[in-house]
């Protein structure tokens, strides 16, 4: 009889040490509960904070954003500037082009007038030398005071009476005045070989400067020919 009480007061002493061991755990997860708790609420900050935080971005991406309006704006100013510029430019360009190619056109023009005229210059002076010659080879001084009168007797006694068949005269520069002028002078310039108190005289067309430029081409030419033997025949009289 005395061993049943003594089993139940083992069960409830039993009984009880496990219901204060339960409370002594729950006592400790609530207070564990209660310091995650408190932690996370000194985690996270205030509502007002981060309305505070948000008002301050959008302040700054507000001044930021008009910097940026205004920085575009002036941006397009200046290419609007420079694009009313660069038209006003392809303007004058344009213009300057059409005005060279005006003046390109007068400039050829004038070249061809000025090409036509020197051509009939040239050819007016060929004309006017036709009955000039130059004789090379005279002693100095020989003519006197009195060129014309030396030619006039000096030329028939050295060439030959029979080459002036006609009455001429001379003029001032060595001019012949004959009717038969081109002829005179051809055998006046055929003469190889004139002699005059031991000088060689040598008689030459009295050609224009831009003749015996085009002459002066076939020096090479004529050069060769006589390295060969080859006899040259040039007809001078280009006017």
């Amino acid at each position: 009889m005395s061993s049943r009480p003594q089993r139940k007061r083992d069960k409830k002493d039993n009984t009880d040490l496990a219901v204060d061991d339960l409370g002594s755990t729950s006592e400790v997860d609530v207070a564990q509960v209660g310091a995650i708790a408190n932690s996370e609420a000194e985690i996270q900050p205030d509502n007002s904070v981060i309305l505070s935080a948000i008002n301050g971005l959008k302040s700054e991406f507000l001044s930021q954003y008009k910097d940026v309006l205004a920085a575009v704006k002036e941006v397009r100013e200046d290419f609007s500037s420079f694009a009313g510029r660069l038209t006003e430019a392809e303007s004058r360009i344009g213009q300057a082009e059409d005005d060279i190619s005006d003046l390109q056109g007068r400039v050829s023009k004038l070249e061809r007038t000025a090409l036509d005229l020197a051509s009939a210059l040239d050819l007016a002076e060929c004309r006017s030398r036709r009955s000039n010659i130059r004789i090379l080879g005279l002693p100095n001084g020989i003519e006197g005071n009195i060129p014309v009168s030396f030619l006039e007797n000096w030329l028939p006694q050295v060439l030959g009476a029979d080459s002036f068949p006609a009455p001429w005269q001379s003029g001032w520069k060595h001019t012949l005045k004959a009717k038969n002028n081109d002829t005179e002078i051809s055998q006046l310039c055929r003469q190889r070989k004139v002699m005059f108190q031991n000088h060689h005289i040598m008689f030459f067309p009295d050609l224009s400067p831009e003749v015996l430029k085009r002459r002066k081409r076939f020096d090479d030419v004529k050069r060769e020919l006589r390295r060969r033997n080859i006899k040259l025949l040039v007809n001078y009289r280009d006017c």
